[in-house]
């Protein structure tokens, strides 16, 4: 194949990714926190002592759950 077709396919494969990934729907985030030495009621969501406001903030969003029992 010449290198200006391989040129060429290359331009159009990435300007069909770019309009795909402009007219997709957003996707779902997931954050998972590992801490070391933090107790379950440590944190201010849990009613602990620690200021966390931006835990705070995620935990009580609209689309958000927070796991409280794990064996």
């Amino acid at each position: 194949m010449p290198r200006a077709d391989v040129s060429l396919l290359t331009l159009l494969v990435h300007c069909i990714t770019v309009v795909s990934a402009i007219n997709s729907p957003p996707g779902t985030n997931v954050v998972i926190l590992l801490a070391d030495d933090l107790g379950f009621g440590d944190p201010g969501f849990q009613g602990g002592r620690a200021i966390t406001p931006h835990l705070d903030e995620m935990a009580h969003g609209s689309h958000s759950f927070v796991f409280n029992r794990f064996y």
